[in-house]
């Protein structure tokens, strides 16, 4: 039986593509991955072209479809992401949340606020707990954590002690009385890198543990308020 020329190509490119993913193996491996697999590339092209329809878990050239769905997954804001001086996982400082969310994998909502429309609060639709985003000017600004389990670069995290974030920021962390707390503190991270110069983590205590933090760029990441 002859099959048009359309198919002949299809055959081709079935039994081609193979051999050239493996050209790194040697030849008794390339005969063990090619051999049979390519024959049920073939009659997968081939029942494609006659409408006798493929495998779920193939494409119109019979290969599986594990590629695209490799590149649909996003990046998640998870609680393993580590928050930095400018961002947490792959939220940066200075993104806006359409951005945000495009890259966090999940909507970013916006927080009622009693602020000014120019300052508001977001969080994580679903999922995450605990972390919320200041957005000035429409652009993210500030993260404020209280979800213990998130720690910083370093692993500094809600329930620390005083000492435990001092030894993990040796010689960078200055210390002020807290405007609310009686006998709290605000641990603040200054960063030696230059790029780093305008952005901050600021550890609150209750004078001996951490009772939350954030991390963010001045004059945002101070402000004890936040947008009230």
């Amino acid at each position: 039986m002859r099959y048009p020329l359309k198919v002949v190509l299809v055959i081709f490119t079935a039994v081609l593509m193979p051999i050239l993913h493996n050209l790194t193996s040697s030849p008794m491996e390339i005969l063990d991955k090619v051999g049979q697999p390519s024959k049920k590339l073939i009659d997968c092209s081939i029942d494609e072209l006659t409408k006798q329809g493929c495998p779920p878990s193939t494409n119109f050239f019979g290969f599986p479809q594990m590629i695209a769905s490799e590149n649909k997954q996003s990046v998640r804001l998870t609680q393993t992401s580590k928050v930095s001086v400018n961002g947490i996982g792959p939220v940066k400082i200075g993104m806006t949340i359409e951005e945000a969310s495009r890259v966090a994998g999940v909507k970013l909502r916006q927080r009622s606020s009693g602020g000014e429309p120019s300052c508001l609060y977001y969080k994580p639709q679903t999922g995450l707990s605990g972390v919320d985003f200041m957005v000035t000017d429409g652009r993210i600004s500030r993260i404020d954590i209280t979800n213990p389990q998130i720690t910083t670069l370093s692993g500094a995290k809600v329930g620390d002690s005083e000492n435990q974030i001092k030894s993990l920021y040796a010689g960078q962390i200055q210390v002020e009385p807290h405007k609310y707390e009686p006998l709290g503190h605000y641990l603040i991270f200054v960063p030696q890198d230059r790029q780093d110069q305008s952005y901050r983590v600021l550890f609150e205590t209750d004078g001996k543990k951490v009772t939350r933090y954030r991390a963010g760029k001045l004059p945002e990441v101070g402000w004890v308020e936040g947008c009230a």
